[in-house]
């Protein structure tokens, strides 16, 4: 009987610290819809962090982002499940300068430690213009009668 214990013992403590170790996973994740986009064309902006329950919490300060406008407000969502909470913040962003733009790192403070997301790089561009077609000037304004 001492040797059939001696057997389960490490299989339980092994079991009881991946439980502990599962129970302390906190995840923090940026990702964007799109990394290439035209003038204008919208682009998701989803932010993410993933935690156990029994953890205090802020939130993503997120206030303008340069070469970026809004063109929803945020949306905000919380998942609430067994042992972990998510929260998931959406952005609904655009430009209208061309070039090669970086979204940046963003700070959530979980259990008084900082935890910073990844900078993302988008480019934007111009539609492609065919050389090929002619070219279509700016018209001048045309009187219309009264």
């Amino acid at each position: 009987m001492f040797s059939t214990t001696l057997k389960i013992l490490p299989g339980l403590l092994l079991l009881l610290a991946t439980q502990m170790l599962q129970a302390q996973d906190i995840r923090i994740k940026a990702s964007v819809s799109r990394d290439r986009i035209l003038i204008g064309e919208p682009v998701v902006l989803k932010l993410e962090a993933e935690m156990p329950k029994n953890v205090e919490s802020g939130w993503f300060r997120v206030d303008s982002i340069e070469h970026f406008e809004y063109l929803l407000p945020p949306v905000k969502d919380t998942q609430i499940n067994a042992l972990t909470i998510l929260f998931k913040e959406l952005h609904t962003l655009t430009s209208f300068d061309s070039g090669s733009w970086t979204i940046p790192r963003y700070v959530i403070t979980i259990n008084n430690n900082r935890y910073l997301t990844d900078s993302i790089k988008i480019d934007v561009g111009y539609s492609p213009a065919d050389p090929s077609q002619p070219y279509h000037d700016i018209k001048d304004i045309v009187e219309v009668p009264e």
